[in-house]
Parts: structure tokens; sequence; C-alpha cells
């Protein structure tokens, strides 16, 4: 049995393989916390659907187990459903030893592989269950006395939920299930395409006539599913394989990323589009800044500093930056420019050219920098350097706690954001909501975000012609040169009038999901088919956007349609293992052999 919701709210399902705070692995579990709680707000009735990575205290067996069919034709292996239900969202966990025992107790990278960049053996298989187990939730699980039903929106995030929309048309549509419920995905990183040697596609549950969707040709693969290498693979002739996002960009009913530059970008070529360019051009993508949960990060009432501070008492921050300069080992000296970095140490990030650089900021500048991150060992050891070659100038954490990176967020008196491209980023927001001037390369969401009067931007740090790739000397040449030009214009600036303002002006952005939350509602409507002027008016529902936070890149044909969609080629992996027997009716996926 279902009820109906009050008349113009919503029944929405959110799908993600993370949700900030039981998982997490970077902006996608933030998103994946925070936009269903501002939606709840605002009166919908909202769940999110994820992996049971581990033995969450507040998650509660729900008693209801199904089979989900995966493997050799006619095997099914058993799900299970956890829940909670937290600040008006319902949270749902899917059950299963390919998640909980993978993971159990462990965070950050392991959720998808052994270490970065290196996906698990069986991660075609993950993602197939947890799309198609997430599918009957709404259908059998009772939240709150009744289940939310047919009568729902899906919200599909990243290539590990993309097969949902093809199950979906296959097997609930098909049959006179889910007939309005349209699905919208969610792209936050095009990088992370679920890219799979193409023998897995017997063991999915996915009928033939959609294999067109997931299919094509590349030269490009990610590393091979041995649980050992992490280099991608290069091939002189293409190969085929699968791509679990392009099957969502093409049967999705709307596709949204993360910022408008990326949405741009992103369509603007086979490069920055990562050989999805020519489908996303076909579908049309909406690109939507995303927004970030600002109590946490207010310098008003923040517990983690030994002040408080805003706009018109911005001296007690320079209070914060002596403690931690002398906390951390640097020389404790206000006059002194204080350049730091918080984030993951990958190329991606630009970490590896900022390392470069930090001679000519300490010696030419004469200023100090201060790097938090983990990620990359290599990259590890050289920020654990930093300290013996510039004493008291430079230094490397790589050990993070919460209270460290709001420290150095509020001490710092710029923040270095050097990306090769970024879809959004949190970082800059964070720093300007303590005042803290960013220092960003011109690319994506930091471009959006990062106005002339509140921080700088600099040209866009070179990179490879696909992700992985080795940086080439000639490009780690090029972005030193982009990166102490960039740095080179901001220090000038400091302990000047001009400097001074745009700390205010950081201080004034409002980067809150209240406006973003509304766009997404009124997208949602329409996906409906319920116009917004029938529906009763809610607050906040006519906010003004700005330019920077929303852009749509339209469609260059005609709307797909609700059968299944055109063709389209896409990168995948290379030579690897093959999915072998799984076993009798029912299954434990993670011991699956691979042949």
């Amino acid at each position: 049995m279902t009820e109906s919701l009050p008349f113009g709210k919503m029944n929405i399902v959110f799908v993600a393989s993370e949700c900030t705070p039981w998982s997490k692995t970077g902006g996608l579990g933030d998103v994946v916390r925070d936009l269903p709680i501002e939606l709840a707000k605002r009166g919908h009735r909202v769940m999110s659907i994820q992996p049971r990575y581990d033995q969450y205290r507040d998650g509660w067996d729900t008693s209801v187990v199904i089979d989900v069919p995966i493997g050799p034709k006619g095997n099914t292996t058993e799900v299970r459903f956890f829940h909670t239900w937290a600040k008006g969202v319902d949270r749902v966990f899917v059950d299963h030893p390919v998640f909980l025992e993978k993971v159990k107790g462990k965070t950050g990278n392991k959720l998808y592989g052994p270490k970065s960049g290196v996906d698990y053996t069986d991660g075609p298989l993950r993602f197939a269950i947890l799309a198609q187990a997430a599918l009957e939730v709404p259908l059998k699980v009772s939240l709150g006395g009744f289940p939310y039903g047919e009568d729902v929106i899906f919200v599909c995030n990243d290539w590990h939920t993309s097969l949902l929309p093809v199950y979906l048309k296959a097997h609930y549509k098909s049959k006179g299930v889910y007939t309005t419920a349209p699905v919208a995905f969610i792209l936050h990183n095009i990088i992370y395409q679920g890219r799979f040697p193409y023998k897995f596609f017997d063991f999915l549950n996915i009928p033939k006539e959609f294999e067109k969707d997931l299919v094509f040709p590349t030269c490009f693969s990610p590393p091979p599913l041995d649980g050992v290498s992490d280099e991608p693979i290069v091939t002189t002739k293409p190969v085929k394989l699968l791509n679990f996002l392009q099957s969502a960009f093409e049967n999705a009913d709307k596709l949204f990323t993360v910022s408008p530059t990326f949405a741009e970008e992103i369509c603007s070529g086979e490069d920055k589009g990562v050989e999805l360019a020519k489908v996303l051009k076909e579908r049309g993508i909406q690109g939507i800044l995303n927004g970030m949960e600002v109590t946490k990060w207010n310098p008003k009432k923040d517990p983690f500093l030994p002040c408080t501070y805003d706009a018109e008492t911005l001296e007690k921050k320079m209070i914060i930056k002596t403690l931690f300069q002398a906390q951390i080992g640097l020389d404790a000296d206000t006059d002194v420019p204080l350049v730091g970095f918080v984030g993951r140490l990958d190329e991606q990030k630009g970490v590896d050219v900022l390392l470069e650089v930090v001679p000519y900021i300490v010696n030419e500048l004469k200023a100090q920098v201060v790097l938090l991150g983990t990620g990359k060992a290599t990259l590890e050891e050289k920020l654990k350097k930093m300290e013996t070659l510039f004493p008291g100038k430079a230094v490397g954490i790589t050990t993070y706690t919460e209270q460290i990176e709001h420290l150095l967020t509020a001490g710092c008196d710029y923040m270095c954001l050097p990306s090769r491209f970024e879809p959004c980023g949190l970082v800059q927001l964070n720093s300007m909501r303590m005042g803290t001037v960013p220092i960003v390369s011109s690319t994506g969401g930091l471009r959006d975000s990062v106005a002339p009067d509140s921080g700088y931007q600099m040209d866009t740090v070179p990179s490879p012609p696909f992700p992985g790739m080795k940086i080439t000397k000639e490009l780690m040449s090029r972005g030193v040169e982009v990166l102490e030009e960039g740095l080179k214009v901001a220090l000038a600036d400091f302990g000047t009038p001009a400097f001074v303002k745009k700390q205010k002006a950081c201080l004034k952005y409002d980067p809150s999901w209240d406006k973003k939350t509304v766009l997404y509602e009124q997208v949602f409507y329409k996906m409906l088919g319920k116009p917004i002027g029938d529906i009763p008016q809610l607050p906040g529902v006519s906010a003004p956007f700005d330019e920077a936070e929303v852009i749509e890149v339209p469609s260059s044909k005609k709307p797909v349609q609700p059968t299944p969609p055109p063709t389209v080629t896409v990168p995948a992996t290379i030579k690897t293992q093959v999915p072998g027997p799984i076993g009798a009716k029912t299954a434990t996926i993670q011991a699956v052999t691979v042949a």
C-alpha cells in the first residue's frame, strides 16, 4: 500500500555509491548528503540509496530480502536493506558481501578498489547489484509506514548508478511498472566512467538490445582488473569495452553536471569530454553549480578555531594565523603571506606542479606554504620532505583531521588550487567562507565560483591527452610557468587595501544550497510533467539565479524517446579478467573467479 503526498510534493529517490557521513571519497558524498536534506526541507519525501560498506550503528535491518539477477543467466544473489532516518531523509543501505566484506571498517578509495585509480575485479557486478536493488526499494521497503511506490523520480549519480535507467526501461517500464518515473542523472566527474572488459556484459542481466548503449571502441583504457596495476593502457588499435557512464547518458531522461563551465568543457571536444563529448552534445546537459552546507564553515561560530571573526574583525584572523604557524613549525609572522592547499594528492588537483613551485614561493616570493592532503604515495613523500628542505618556511601534512583542515583554511591568507580540471570543487568555497582568498585555475566550478572581486584566476595547468597518462617534462614546465605567474600576481596584493577588499568579498559570498535546490526542484517538476504554475508557490521558487550558477547546453538532436536510445562511441578497458560462473541459485559475488 502507498499513500499520496500533499499536493505539489514529490517522491524523490537519490541513488549513489557514497553518502557522507556513512561513506565518502570526495564531493559526491557531500552532495548526496546535502541536496536530499534541502529538498526534504521544502516538503518533499526524499530518500537516498547507497551501499552498506560497514556496520553503521544507526542503520537498522528492514527485514526485507530480495533476489537480484546477476552472473550467468538464471543466477540470483540475495540482498538485504538497512535503513535510518536523518534530518528528514530516508537513508537506505544495500547490504551485500560485495560491499560490506570488501571495505568493512575502511573509508576513502577502498570503496572502489584496493588503491586509488584501481577497481576491484568484480566492479561491474557490484554496481549492477546496486542499481537493480535500488529499483526495488520504492516498491518493497516500507518507510514510515508505507513504501514510496511507483510515483517517484530517480536521481542517479556518477557511473556507479549508470545501469539504473537501463534496468528501468528493460525490466520495469516494459512491463507497465514505473511508467511515469523519470531518471535525472548527475555527473560529478567525467574521468571515472566504469570502463570494463566487454565479456562482463553477459553477467549484468541486460537485454541484448541495450548492448549498443554500453559498448564502444577506444584506444584508452583504465588499469586492468588485476587488483595491482595502476597504469592506464594505451593501444594502437581500438578495443571493444563496456562503458557504464555512456549507458546513462543514452538512457536517462535528463543529464546534469555540477557546474556551468564544466558542462561546456565536457561538450567542447573528445579530450575534455574523455571520448563522451559526442553523446553529451546529442543529449544536452544542464550545469548547476554545487552548493555547500554552510553551517560547518562559519568563522563566526567555528568550534575548531581559537577565536571567531567576521568581515568587521579580520584582525582576529591574524591571531589564528600566528597560532597556526607556530603549531605546525612555521615562523610566526603575520607580515609574511601564507599560501595553503587542501586536497587529494594526485595530478588532477595540480599538486605535482605546486610542489615544483614551492622553492619559488619561498625564495622568490618570500612567502610560506602549507599543504594538507593524502593520496599518491610519491606525492605524500614529497610533502613530508618540505619541512626539511625549507625549515620554518614550508610544511606538508599528510595526516588529516577536521581541526587541522579548519585551522589551515582560516589561518592561511591564500588558498592555491591549480587543478588541471575541476567539475565543481569544494575547497575554494570553504576558503571563501573563512575569508581566505583563493588562487585557482580557470576551469570548471573554480571558474564559476571565484569571481575577480573575491579571488584570482590563472590559466589552467595543461593536461595530457588522456587521464592517467604521464605528465611530460614539457607539460610540467608549462604548468610551473602558469602557477608561478598566477602566484606572483596574487601575492603582489598582499597587505594592500585591495587584498582586504577581496577577503571581505569572500566572507559575503553565499555558496549555500538554497537557490540551487529551488532550481533542481523546478526541473524535477517539469520532468514529472507538473508545470511550476500548477503547483502552490513555495518559498524561494522565484529566486534569481546568477549566470555563473547555471547553464543549459542544449541538445543537438530531438529529446530521447522512452524507447531504447541511439548508439555512441566511448572509452573502456582492455585485456583483464572476465567473470566466471557465480555458482548456484544464490551466490557470493565477491568470490567470483574471473576466467
